[in-house]
């Protein structure tokens, strides 16, 4: 998100708005501006220096022909943004005595569902570019570095290094979740198993694996409308029991985002089952789960195994690391319990695929898990 090849060019080959908002949609862990700005948005291409005619970014659709935040496609990549551009985090600017007619940058950015920004660090007011260079280009190498991924640690790191650019830090600031740490590398994926059956007790019990081996010391988060309202760590098995006085009919989440690892997640209500053939009901799981498939990785075949709590239509679906189909079976309505099913490595043409990774998909009714697994010829 260059401003131009150079500030006093004539005819800059940076992309316009509308192209620009297009490729940020092809979603990036971080997107650096480093061009003139306005409390609504910045420039992204100009002829000479920030003359017209040049393109914005715009928070909304303020002129025809630029770029604005509206366009963003709400597909879940969000990023990082960082800018030293004037005025993009002026949150204040609408106010007396500028009065600014369109909201600004960095709410819009920030609340964008599922398409804008985790975080920004921009500034609120003026970003002199000959200055402002300096302390972004400290910040990336901080959050790459020594920061390990901590936007807030990188802030701080960076500042420290210039100190003497007071104006700018005072008006340079980390909007968003002040929590968020970026992943430096691919994170292992988490997998958590819940039993909500004595719920009644006033107790439920998460384990959590990666790989198969058991998370130590791990924080699980229990939430109710979207608060929390209980924790506990994982234990020397990656098992944790959450204590609440949990309420019936009320929907719960239970959450645990592991160092270096991808968030998981379970959902589910508290609910009162038939005391008829308790026996059997109690045998039966109170949730969706898509475990691990053994062996791990195998030839010539694997078994998966997944339970759900109720009768539903299954689908078993094999994918490529592309995201494409190579094998796809309609197991019809399964009634509630433990299921398996074997997968030999072919596809739907009954062709042996290629040693490689590949991912196992379970759609049962409104449920729907998919893990990965490895085929070796």
């Amino acid at each position: 998100m260059v401003e131009a090849p150079r500030g006093d060019a004539v005819a800059p080959s940076s992309f316009d708005g509308i192209e620009s908002i297009r490729h940020i949609n092809e979603g990036f862990g971080v997107v650096s501006i480093i061009a003139h700005g306005r409390h609504d948005g910045f420039v992204v291409k100009s002829a000479a220096y920030n003359e017209w005619p040049k393109s914005y970014i715009f928070s909304e659709n303020v002129i025809a022909g630029h770029g604005n935040l509206d366009s963003l496609l709400p597909n879940g990549k969000t990023g990082l943004y960082v800018a030293l551009s004037c005025d993009l985090a002026g949150f204040d600017l609408d106010l007396p005595p500028i009065n600014a007619p369109t909201v600004s940058f960095v709410e819009k950015m920030i609340g964008a569902e599922y398409s804008g920004a985790v975080g920004m660090l921009a500034n609120s007011r003026w970003g002199w570019v000959y200055s402002s260079y300096r302390l972004q280009s400290e910040f990336l190498e901080m959050l790459f570095g020594q920061a390990n991924g901590d936007p807030l640690l990188a802030m701080s790191l960076s500042e420290a290094r210039y100190p003497y650019y007071r104006d700018l830090i005072y008006g340079q600031n980390y909007y968003g979740d002040p929590t968020i740490r970026l992943h430096l590398g691919v994170p292992s994926e988490t997998y958590l198993e819940t039993d909500v059956r004595e719920w009644g007790s006033g107790r439920v019990y998460a384990l959590v694996t990666s790989d198969g081996a058991p998370l130590v010391g791990e924080k699980v988060i229990l939430s109710e409308a979207g608060q929390p309202v209980a924790e506990g760590f994982t234990d020397q098995q990656g098992a944790a029991t959450l204590n609440y006085n949990f309420a019936l009919g009320e929907n719960y989440a239970i959450t645990v985002v592991p160092e270096g690892g991808l968030v998981a997640i379970s959902y589910f209500s508290a609910s009162l089952s038939s005391d008829v053939n308790a026996d059997n009901e109690a045998a039966l799981p109170h949730v969706f789960f898509l475990k691990q498939n053994y062996p791990n990785p195998f030839n010539p075949s694997t078994t998966v195994s997944w339970s759900q709590p109720e009768r539903a239509p299954v689908t078993f679906r094999m994918l490529d690391i592309l995201g494409r189909t190579v094998y796809e079976s309609d197991l019809g309505f399964m009634p509630a319990g433990e299921h398996t099913i074997q997968w030999n490595g072919t596809d739907n043409s009954g062709a042996t695929v290629a040693s490689g990774i590949y991912f196992y998909q379970i759609k049962a009714g409104g449920s729907q898990s998919t893990k990965k697994m490895n085929f070796l010829k």
